[in-house]
């Protein structure tokens, strides 16, 4: 209820914790809270559907049907929704849809090829903050991520395309230092050690995906998040990986990243503007510099001078 949430929103407060919640301001289901006029078209002025597709057979599936907001009530929407929520107790909204998705509409010929995007996300952005409330993006595009108190789920890596021989965080680089940043659920990646190694590269925050329990009913659900990351099984490791990151943290606390170095493919040092140096090494094998050794699959903090 929104006495729970306002509950949940004073003990954050009191503990020092941002509480953000997300909203999906561009998606709509068939049984959604837009009419058929609020929704995007295509040049034939029909509604464009939308699909999550079967990775395996490569088919739409059918029952996850949706549309996109037109372009034009997008804006207008937002209002209602702050209007909705100006007595919540929390730190602010986050759009998870809205500043990733980028879309089209012919409803208008200034919505077409995406036009105009940028200054309609940064509008709806802009809004929320006049409200008093902070806005939360999540893996954003540059658009949303330089309006954003703070991003979450940033690309730690690339689409491997056959034009680049190797990932660099340059994402981190540009935002670290400007605006809260953090990686993608670090329990839910296929290599939990390398997504830390990430964020310590790039000097980001670590994220974790979690949820107080699962139904069984969740285990064919499109969103993985519903049946992984139940809080109780991995507390520990979430404690210990904090515990030990603490320090470098607290080294690189609103540092910008100044200088970023392949010393091989596998060993990258990143240089913060407060003089913190940090080296990592995702290869198998320990690598020795005139700077210390760096262990296989570990990281080396070298304090300012």
């Amino acid at each position: 209820s929104i006495s729970d949430l306002n509950d949940l929103g004073s003990y954050c407060k009191e503990k020092g914790i941002d509480l953000y919640f997300d909203f999906d301001m561009v998606r709509q289901s068939a049984v959604g809270w837009f009419d058929s006029s609020d929704t995007a078209k295509s040049t034939d002025k029909q509604t464009v559907y939308q699909y999550i597709y079967d990775k395996a057979l490569c088919s739409r599936i059918e029952e996850t049907r949706y549309s996109l907001i037109s372009r034009a009530s997008l804006t207008k929407k937002i209002d209602k929704l702050l209007s909705k929520t100006k007595k919540w107790n929390i730190s602010g909204l986050a759009f998870d849809t809205l500043s990733n998705i980028a879309y089209s509409d012919n409803t208008d010929i200034n919505f077409r090829n995406k036009g105009m995007i940028g200054s309609d996300v940064g509008s709806v952005f802009e809004k929320v903050r006049d409200s008093g409330k902070n806005v939360a993006s999540v893996a954003a595009n540059y658009y949303a991520a330089y309006n954003s108190d703070v991003i979450f789920e940033s690309p730690t890596s690339s689409n491997q395309s056959d034009g680049f021989s190797v990932d660099i965080p340059f994402y981190q680089m540009v935002f670290k230092g400007n605006t809260k940043i953090n990686t993608e659920p670090v329990n839910l990646a296929s290599n939990r050690k390398e997504a830390i190694l990430k964020a310590v590269e790039s000097g980001i925050g670590i994220t974790y995906g979690i949820n107080y329990s699962h139904d069984i009913s969740l285990i064919d659900s499109y969103n993985t998040v519903f049946t992984t990351g139940t809080y109780g099984k991995i507390k520990e490791s979430i404690v210990d990986e904090v515990k030990e990151l603490k320090g470098y943290y607290d080294s690189i606390e609103g540092a910008a990243v100044k200088e970023h170095t392949l010393i091989t493919d596998d060993v990258r040092k990143t240089v913060f503007d407060n003089g913190t140096v940090a080296y990592v090494n995702y290869s198998d094998s320990d690598y020795t510099g005139d700077f210390g050794t760096v262990s296989a699959q570990g990281y080396l903090v070298v304090p300012p001078n």
